[in-house]
This record gives C-alpha cells, sequence and structure tokens, in this order.
C-alpha cells in the first residue's frame, strides 16, 4: 500500500477548472443600490414591537400570567399592521430587491 499521493500538473487544474468555469452575468449594479436593510422607522417600528412582545411572552410563560401571554401574542398583528401603516405612509423604504433585480443597469446609465 503506497502512502504518497500522485500531483497533477498545474496545467491540468488549470484546464479543468477553466472547463468548469461558468460565466457569470455583471450584478454589481445590486450593490450599488439600497435595497432596505431595516433603517427605516417602520422596520424599527416593527422590530422593536416583536422584540417587546417576545419578551412579554417569555416573562408571561415563566411565571404563568396567561394574559400577559395572550397580550404578547396580540403584540405580533400589532407589529405588521404598525409596519405595513408606516410604510405606506412614507416611513419605510420606497424600493425593493425585486425592483433593484429587474433594472437594466445599462438603460440607468452605469
Amino acid at each position: 500500500m503506497s502512502t504518497t499521493t500522485t500531483q497533477r500538473p498545474a496545467e491540468a487544474t488549470t484546464r479543468r477548472a477553466a472547463e468548469h468555469a461558468v460565466e457569470r452575468p455583471d450584478d454589481s449594479f445590486i450593490h450599488d443600490d439600497h435595497i432596505g436593510h431595516g433603517s427605516t422607522p417602520a422596520a424599527w417600528t416593527l422590530s422593536i414591537t416583536l422584540i417587546i412582545g417576545s419578551v412579554l411572552g417569555g416573562i408571561g410563560f415563566v411565571v404563568q400570567l396567561w394574559a400577559l401571554v395572550w397580550v404578547a401574542a396580540a403584540c405580533v398583528p400589532l407589529a405588521l399592521i404598525l409596519g405595513a401603516v408606516l410604510k405606506k405612509a412614507g416611513h419605510g423604504v420606497e424600493i425593493d430587491s425585486s425592483s433593484v433585480l429587474r433594472r437594466d443597469p445599462a438603460r440607468s446609465g452605469r
């Protein structure tokens, strides 16, 4: 039984890599636009309301205050409604990722 391994010549490795290379589209324009990473009042309100609901729900379960658990459960739809209303009021991100991906960089002058 042999414990040594054979090494491939560099040309063979490079040729194999070239055969398996896939041409990738130029998608660098995606990183130039603001897709929306949650730095808006609508996103913060939604997130904080969900966090408060989670904390209240956890406390309610531990101390067995079921009314507090139900209040925490009500925070979920409340957070979603607040987030949607604030976004409609203009406090959210106006552009979404699908519209950025559909954008043709050739037409936008980039």
